[in-house]
């Protein structure tokens, strides 16, 4: 396992001593929420839109903050400093808390509230310049996408699926929608230089990084439709990427077995990535390898 700083209901520990009951509804049930944070140079990016989304989250399922939230702010920020310099994440998860096994939570219960920081270097240089594969499948998760829980399983299994058929990641299709949102980010699509992605609600989790490239596009006047693609829209586009806290701006070159434009990144997707890194340098003055 690689190296974490941890904290566990507000007070640092060791990763041996990082144990969390197996009564927690998290573990039982899923009942529980959680953020992934991208740090550069020990500065945690775009932390109130995490937080405020974590507000949000925690809110729909009636978890109380375990802390408010100014507390966990500060604790975020000091948590990415003491873990370093080098790009990492920070994890949040809030689940309802430990209690006897039953649907229905008893009352008054204390939030398990866990908190880390690893290292996670900036994705290959590769992954940029030459795009991915992603296959488009059932999206098979529940109806309410746009709550960031830990219930994840039918991301893994249809991610697993997709790795079976040789691809990097995941196109969820709605049945009677379109095409939503990739297993962790959300979908962008270009076609005549005009960028369409899905509009919020409870189809997607509406992620940080969008909600920036959204800016972005908007700062460097760049069309945005709001809009359900279906998938052979996908496969007519001129450009698709995925927007991640992790991946930044992610190019997608093939879909299922259709290479998307000359099948190399486009121009729009390169533009918003180079932004988003400049974004990211002026806030946290990370300096990107060339």
């Amino acid at each position: 396992m690689s190296n974490k700083t941890v904290y566990l209901n507000g007070k640092k520990v060791s990763e041996d001593a990082a144990r969390v009951s197996i009564f927690d509804r998290g573990f039982q049930f899923g009942d529980s929420v959680y953020e992934v944070i991208r740090c550069y140079n020990g500065v945690p990016f775009l932390l109130d839109e995490h937080l405020e989304r974590l507000e949000r989250s925690l809110g729909e399922l009636k978890i109380p903050l375990p802390n408010p939230i100014d507390e966990i702010r500060d604790l975020c920020t000091q948590v990415a400093r003491e873990h370093g310099t080098a790009p990492s994440v920070l994890y949040i998860q809030i689940s309802r808390g430990v209690a006897d096994r039953s649907y229905m939570p008893p009352p008054g219960l204390v939030p398990t509230f866990v908190i880390y920081c690893e290292d996670m270097p900036i994705a290959d240089k590769r992954l940029y310049s030459e795009g991915i594969a992603v296959a488009v499948l059932k999206d098979i998760r529940w109806l309410r996408c746009d709550i960031k829980t830990t219930s994840l399983v039918a991301s893994v299994v249809q991610k697993m699926n997709a790795a079976a058929r040789g691809a990097e990641d995941v196109l969820m299709e709605r049945e009677g929608v379109g095409v939503v949102e990739s297993g962790s980010g959300n979908l962008f699509v270009v076609k005549n230089r005009c960028i369409t992605t899905a509009p919020e609600g409870e189809f997607i989790l509406s992620g940080t990084s969008r909600g920036l490239v959204l800016r972005l596009a908007k700062e460097l006047s760049i069309p945005v439709k709001l809009a359900f693609l279906q998938k052979a829209e996908v496969y007519g586009a001129d450009e698709v990427f995925i927007t991640s806290t992790t991946a930044e701006v992610l190019p997608v070159c093939r879909v299922d077995s259709v290479r998307i434009g000359d099948g190399f990144p486009g121009p729009i997707t390169r533009r918003l990535l180079s932004a988003y890194r400049a974004e990211v340098a002026r806030v946290t003055n990370y300096k990107y390898e060339e």
